[in-house]
């Protein structure tokens, strides 16, 4: 709960901070709006000038890219500015200051990434999964939602443990940016389904990289198709956090100062 009631701190000033400069957050808004809305239309167009995805229906994929555009608002909006804030505390030697807070370092880094100016892209996000669903004429439960949910968690955890593991690098190279352009990158294959994938990679992408199972495996749940593949990715994801924690405690416990 004290957790929770930090990130809620925080996000409430990080909200204050935006509505006192309401011209800059509508621009940044309508900003988010229209980079949310490209990859939708490209997937449009790319799929109705090409063969498209196989055994997927345009609707279909609307669907599952209104999916990836929720998540990927979600994880922005919670988590956002966790990275380029960690770069900047080390490399201006402000990272020592965390060790004075009452909360563990990690919490503090962890629930200050609310990002206010990704709310277009959950917009976005969120429209397009909804009227996708109402297109396809969709039966969706509370069943169905709890696995939708269930997948986008075990997102939330995999990307958690990519950043943790980026901070405790960062504390000790100071600057690399190209670390989180890394990481972005392997979540690139999110936006795809399984199916243009070899079936090797696929295996690859269900269990010891399980980037299926963030949003392939909600699409699958919500359109009544099986993707069991993916149950054990989901507990590689869980695993890889606690690494990722395991990994900044060795961090911290050999931790000087910022940037040694």
């Amino acid at each position: 709960m004290k957790t929770i009631r930090l990130f809620l701190w925080n996000a409430r000033i990080k909200i204050q901070r935006n509505m006192a400069y309401r011209a800059d957050f509508l621009v940044g808004l309508f900003v988010s709006l229209m980079e949310a809305s490209i990859a939708p239309i490209f997937q449009f167009l790319l799929f109705t000038n090409t063969k498209g995805y196989p055994g997927w229906t345009l609707d279909e994929i609307l669907l599952f890219q209104g999916l990836v555009i929720l998540f990927m608002g979600i994880r922005g909006l919670l988590f956002g500015t966790i990275g380029i804030r960690v770069a900047l505390m080390v490399w201006r030697g402000e990272f020592d200051r965390l060790l004075s807070l009452p909360y563990k370092p990690i919490k503090s880094i962890m629930t200050a990434g609310f990002d206010f100016s990704r709310i277009g892209v959950l917009i976005v996000g969120l429209y397009l999964s909804i009227y996708s669903i109402f297109k396809l004429h969709l039966s969706v439960g509370i069943i169905q939602v709890l696995l939708v949910l269930l997948g986008f968690a075990c997102g939330m955890i995999l990307y958690l443990g990519f950043m943790i593991f980026y901070c405790g690098l960062m504390v000790t190279v100071t600057k690399n940016n190209r670390i989180e352009e890394i990481i972005n990158a392997l979540f690139g294959f999110v936006s795809y389904p399984a199916e243009i994938f070899t079936k090797t990679l696929r295996t690859i992408l269900s269990t010891f990289l399980p980037f299926l199972v963030i949003v392939y495996f909600p699409s699958q749940v919500l359109l009544s198709r099986v993707a069991l593949q993916v149950v054990p990715g989901m507990c590689v994801c869980v695993l890889f956090f606690l690494l990722s924690i395991v990994f900044w405690e060795y961090k911290m416990r050999r931790y000087t100062s910022a940037g040694g």
